[in-house]
């Protein structure tokens, strides 16, 4: 299941760029992810993946100029669990920083970004989004 939940995100992820609707591959990786964490709520990475669809997902919905709040919320408040069961898990930290980036909260980006780098410094990605965050910030 977190192969097909990743599947479908990837295929939502190529829809979205080539400008197609990818909500249906969203909803379904999101439903994988959910069956998933039903059968083991230990699941973190699971966690991580469906919110990260659902960031996705009210990305999409924020290009149509349709309202994302239901899915960033959703996404925000994974995120967020998986940070306080999960402090070490950089990844929750980016992509929450990311999220916070998108709802207008620079601060609190620059210092999720900043938590990622600290449990895992080796991650460029991290480094340029908050090279980036900090630079818009000023």
């Amino acid at each position: 299941l977190m192969k097909q939940g990743s599947a479908h995100k990837s295929l939502g992820a190529y829809r979205h760029k080539q400008k197609q609707d990818p909500s249906e591959e969203y909803l379904a990786a999101i439903a994988c992810y959910d069956r998933v964490i039903e059968v083991d709520r230990s699941q973190d990475d699971a966690v991580n993946n469906r919110a990260d669809a659902e960031r996705q997902l009210g990305d999409w919905e924020r290009s149509q100029d349709r309202d994302p709040t239901e899915w960033y919320a959703k996404a925000l408040a994974e995120y967020e669990g998986l940070v306080k069961r999960q402090p070490r898990m950089w990844q929750a930290q980016a992509n929450r920083g990311m999220l916070l980036e998108r709802l207008g909260r620079a601060e609190e980006a620059i210092e999720a970004y900043r938590a990622a780098l600290k449990v895992s410094p080796g991650q460029p990605g991290v480094k340029r989004l908050l090279d980036a965050a900090e630079k818009k910030a000023k």
